[in-house]
């Protein structure tokens, strides 16, 4: 489930055809009651096979700050589009996770 939401912030940020690659890093367990909060953030532009794209720094942390997934992704953009890339906020819609019962 914690992997959805880093999917579901690059995918609201750009559309998914866009993404060029994503690794991330599980830190340490999400547990039941965790609300998560992703952020993402521009680090760096780069021309990568004639695309300019935007590698993408990407950490969830919960409600006490404690990180829970680590990550970055390349995503290709228009090249006039950089002077807007910068996504730094909780997902808005985002359920508490529930214990499985």
């Amino acid at each position: 489930l914690s992997m959805a939401y880093v999917g579901r912030l690059l995918t609201s940020w750009a559309p998914q055809e866009q993404l060029r690659s994503l690794h991330t890093r599980f830190v340490d367990t999400t547990h039941p009651g965790d609300i998560p909060t992703l952020r993402g953030e521009v680090i760096e532009v780069v021309d990568i096979a004639s695309e300019k794209c935007a590698r993408v720094s990407l950490t969830m942390t919960d409600q006490h700050g404690h990180t829970k997934i680590t990550g970055e992704a390349v995503v290709a953009f228009p090249s006039d589009t950089f002077t807007r890339l910068e996504y730094s906020e909780p997902l808005p819609d985002c359920p508490r996770m529930s214990r499985w019962q």
